[in-house]
């Protein structure tokens, strides 16, 4: 989730989860849980049995969103969206111009995503 456009839902999503009975495995809030931004997406490809994505106006702008995003499908993770108000999708010029549009993506070269697979 992107924390400015989704924080306080996502914070509410993740209470009503654990609320519920037939849930029984721990819910992970990368804002409750990281230790470190070089954990969370290790944590993701090898911790998380499924990814629910906040779809939110900027999620595909924020680099580490799309590292998790990433990490998981690249992973098998199990992952779904859940689109919010202002969500959409990058269209095909968009991710073909991604680095330009997001030039912050090179923090995550580091880790392992590359902007292939981030396209």
């Amino acid at each position: 989730h992107c924390k400015a456009e989704a924080g306080a839902f996502a914070r509410w999503l993740k209470m009503e989860l654990v609320a519920c009975p037939r849930i029984t495995n721990e819910i992970f809030l990368d804002a409750d849980n990281l230790e470190s931004l070089d954990q969370l997406l290790s944590t993701v490809a090898t911790d998380v049995q499924s990814l629910c994505v906040l779809g939110t106006k900027s999620i595909y702008l924020r680099p580490w969103c799309v590292g998790e995003i990433t990490s998981a499908m690249s992973n098998g993770v199990r992952t779904s969206l859940l689109s919010l108000p202002g969500h959409a999708r990058l269209g095909s010029m968009d991710i073909g111009e991604y680095q330009r549009i997001v030039p912050d993506i090179e923090a995550l070269f580091g880790s392992g995503i590359s902007l292939e697979l981030v396209q």
